[in-house]
């Protein structure tokens, strides 16, 4: 164990010694905060912002990945490939870490700390998403909190999150109205940025990550639908009301 401690470090004294990996890893981690930035400032549309956002997780992961293929090295830092060599087997593996972490590890956790709802909104959500021909419906999740809340994500398979907290505090039309919306959101594709999003804001300050004013025009379509399903806004906007509080 510590045999391989002693690697590890003298692996990472010789990698940064060279100049070419410093200024590569500079590089990355200065794009990361570029695109991170980006997606909080200019206004793109959700499915770019995701996209920035999950490119800034693989520009973060390249060093690590960089300098892990050093560790294979016989002599650390002097491996026999060249930089080029290095760099066409190091992007490939950043490139799918960062995709495996959009598609599979964020979904993924918040299905982990959720209870699957087969009843009547896993229903009701079915019998909309038919309306909208969508090839299939996205689950519906319960989450074992009091704080009321709802939410949507991506991956392989679209999800959406209710708390217990938001079903006991609204009543059925305004649930409704309330899954409708995140049913919008699946169907526009804003989805994408909501799971990135609030994992981004747990590591970081909340202005750094897409502020609420730049997803307004996705918020507004959302309630748009639900005001079109339900001939009328005031069970979403009593809902509103009731989640502000």
């Amino acid at each position: 164990m510590w045999g391989m401690a002693d690697h590890v470090i003298d692996a990472g004294t010789l990698f940064f010694q060279d100049g070419t990996n410093v200024t590569l890893v500079a590089a990355s981690l200065a794009f990361a905060v570029l695109l991170i930035l980006s997606s909080r400032y200019l206004g793109f549309s959700a499915r770019t912002r995701s996209i920035l956002m999950h490119a800034h997780v693989a520009l973060l992961l390249f060093p690590l990945v960089f300098f892990a293929t050093t560790l294979t090295c016989k002599q650390a830092g002097l491996c026999e490939v060249g930089l080029t060599q290095t760099l066409l087997y190091v992007i490939p593996i950043t490139l799918a870490l960062g995709l495996a972490f959009g598609l599979l590890v964020v979904p993924m956790l918040h299905r982990w700390r959720a209870q699957p709802e087969a009843g009547r909104w896993q229903r009701f959500i079915h019998r909309h998403a038919g309306e909208l021909g969508m090839r299939k419906a996205p689950d519906v999740f319960i989450v074992d909190s009091g704080r009321p809340e709802a939410y949507s994500t991506g991956g392989l398979r679209p999800a959406i999150f209710i708390t217990v907290g938001m079903s006991e505090t609204l009543s059925e039309r305004q649930m409704q109205a309330v899954l409708l919306h995140e049913l919008a959101h699946i169907r526009e594709g804003s989805y994408v940025l909501k799971p990135i999003t609030r994992l981004l804001q747990s590591v970081y300050p909340e202005p750094i990550v897409a502020p609420a004013a730049m997803t307004q025009e996705e918020e507004r379509k959302a309630d748009a639908y639900a005001t079109w399903v339900q001939k009328t806004n005031v069970h979403l906007n009593r809902a509103k009301r009731k989640l502000a509080e």
